[in-house]
């Protein structure tokens, strides 16, 4: 499996879980990982590039562009920066040929039996797209205790083409650990363990097809614009352009597996 990802200015999450995480995965030597950085401060990029001497299946890439950093937001140029570093690391195509290739957040935490699940998990033959949830420990669920709610609802879209937002304004909708569903035939789909078709998600983890995310057509942008239904303001999201051009090539959808924002991995060993 490939493991793809961007940081900056992430050099604790990389020493304190990342990298010891990965290093200890019982097939460590069977991926091959694909690092973008620019802009640090904190010595990550000197930490992933000693990272890339020592293993020969870690490439890095690095650069000094000048961007500004946005902490969090929908601006447009928050956007297209990302977009812009997201597309960098896609500059390291062709990845390698193993059949899925996982983009991970630089904020997402992870048990290391999340590979296995996903290739476990009983997967649609037109899928080439599975979004994780990602769950926020500073959000309770509304459905469960002693568990915390879905938080990427920038990225979502669902099967009707409803943005994230949306979805949240309306009066029957409950914040749960699920993907935002409305449709109740969805919902028993996903809580029973099956994928549920998306127009689009990312929770933090996505795993793509590596044919198609090696695709020279397959990139990210900030053209999409969508309007937020709660704020009534303009937003755009990189992950809206790449799942418009991947959905060419097969069906989004989404996982019912979990992974953590923050430190809600020390939260969730104990659940």
């Amino acid at each position: 499996m490939n493991f793809c990802a961007i940081y900056r200015n992430n050099f604790s999450y990389l020493s304190n879980f990342l990298i010891p995480t990965i290093t200890k995965l019982d097939q460590f030597e069977l991926f091959n990982f694909y690092f973008y950085t620019n802009d640090s401060t904190d010595g990550t990029e000197e930490l992933l590039v000693n990272l890339s001497k020592r293993y020969q299946n870690v490439r890095t890439f690095v650069q000094q562009v000048g961007n500004k950093h946005f902490e969090n937001g929908w601006e447009l140029e928050r956007i297209q920066g990302l977009a812009h570093a997201r597309n960098n690391l896609l500059s390291l195509r062709p990845f390698e040929n193993h059949e899925w290739s996982v983009f991970v957040d630089s904020n997402i935490y992870f048990h290391t039996d999340v590979f296995d699940k996903f290739l476990q998990l009983p997967k649609p033959s037109d899928g080439v797209a599975f979004s994780c949830a990602g769950v926020d420990y500073r959000f309770s669920c509304k459905m469960h205790t002693n568990c915390f709610a879905y938080y990427d609802m920038l990225a979502v879209i669902d099967s009707k083409g409803r943005q994230g937002f949306g979805i949240a304004k309306d009066p029957n909708f409950l914040w749960s650990c699920s993907f935002p569903f409305l449709d109740e035939r969805e919902q028993a789909q996903y809580d029973l363990g099956f994928p549920v078709q998306v127009e689009s998600a990312f929770g933090g983890m996505c795993f793509y097809k590596t044919n198609i995310i090696n695709q020279p057509d397959i990139y990210y942008s900030a053209n999409i614009e969508k309007w937020h239904a709660i704020h009534n303001i303009p937003i755009y999201l990189e992950h809206w352009d790449l799942h418009d051009r991947i959905s060419k090539y097969g069906k989004i959808y989404a996982a019912p597996i979990k992974v953590y924002r923050d430190e809600l991995h020390q939260l969730c060993k104990a659940l």
